[in-house]
């Protein structure tokens, strides 16, 4: 059987060729193409050249070999992997093909994860690090529009979970770490408080960046955890009726520069409970039972005027009630039915 560029039964020279001596070290290779949509020229997803394989030239035994004879490997896990950037590094790892009922073709190699080989989040890439004297890769380094820039991983505290993009977002699986010597907003609670940081935004273009919310986009999630006030001051203080400290139970935080809430096909559902549901602006601060109370006594007043009910002295002498007052009795009818 001669080369085959998904490395899927070879013969000679060519490695992992059946199941007898195979060699299930991990590898390492640099990626010299990645197949991002059905528009590549090697995408053949009848012969399993599908999106997310990535055209890698392992070393050792690769290094100096022309592109065109590198093979196309898939990612061990198409639900969920990192794409990888040309010049990057990946490991690699022998595992079942589709072809596993055949004892001469039941396996294949997938790559796994990018190496951090300088230990950034957005760029390890070794420009022409496996090819021969003179030689060239098939597409530029880093590919064909991703940004160079330094980008650095987020602080860590003891414990966490993260997970971060290359760009300055990440789900941070976190607890309080009172004790940490990291500065952190939600540090308030109990040391084993579950929290759940959804971010976009952070500046991770300098060393050790933590999550603050005044810098870009959050959801965060949390339970027995106290977000002091002063947090928020820097972009919108939040105050009476219904302050934002003092609050340790399980609570749902939405901090951005802008927010929409849009529903596309039923109605949008805002409910509170006893505490009622505030609203916040540079020039007022109150909660929806407080403003809804007010109208309901202008518009109780008012009908009272129109119907006379209620009456105001002028020079002329007392106000009579209104010759048509139905728009106003609707009015306090509606508020009347609006309320609990």
């Amino acid at each position: 059987m001669g080369y085959n560029p998904l490395n899927l039964a070879l013969t000679g020279t060519d490695r992992f060729a059946s199941a007898q001596g195979i060699n299930y070290s991990v590898m390492s290779g640099e990626v010299l193409d990645i197949i991002l949509d059905s528009d590549h020229p090697s995408f053949d997803p009848e012969n399993g050249f599908y999106v997310g394989c990535a055209q890698v030239r392992i070393i050792p035994q690769d290094t100096g070999k022309p592109a065109d004879r590198c093979q196309f490997y898939q990612p061990v896990n198409q639900n969920m992997y990192q794409v990888p950037l040309v010049g990057e590094f990946v490991l690699l790892i022998t595992g079942a093909s589709g072809e596993v009922y055949q004892q001469s073709a039941n396996t294949k190699t997938y790559y796994l994860s990018v190496q951090s080989i300088f230990g950034e989040t957005s760029n390890n890439a070794i420009e022409k690090a496996t090819v021969a004297d003179g030689g060239s890769s098939p597409v530029p380094i880093l590919g064909k529009y991703f940004p160079e820039e330094t980008r650095f991983p987020l602080q860590m505290l003891e414990g966490d979970t993260i997970l971060q993009g290359r760009f300055g977002q990440a789900i941070r699986f976190t607890h309080a770490a009172q004790r940490a010597p990291v500065d952190h907003y939600w540090s308030f609670g109990k040391e084993d408080s579950p929290t759940l940081i959804l971010s976009s935004g952070t500046d991770v273009t300098v060393d050790d960046a933590i999550e603050t919310l005044d810098e870009g986009s959050h959801i965060v999630l949390t339970r027995d955890v106290n977000i002091e006030p002063d947090i928020f001051d820097s972009f919108n203080p939040l105050v009476a009726p219904l302050p934002v400290d003092g609050y340790s139970d399980n609570q749902l935080i939405l901090a951005s520069d802008r927010v929409i809430l849009q529903s596309k096909s039923d109605a949008l559902l805002l409910g509170g409970s006893d505490s009622g549901i505030a609203m916040t602006t540079p020039d007022w601060q109150t909660d929806v039972n407080t403003l809804m109370n007010v109208v309901d006594n202008l518009t109780s007043t008012l009908n009272d005027l129109l119907t006379g009910q209620l009456t105001l002295n002028t020079p002329m002498g007392p106000t009579a009630a209104a010759s048509n007052p139905t728009a106003v009795i609707q009015s306090v009818t509606d508020m009347q039915q609006m309320g609990a």
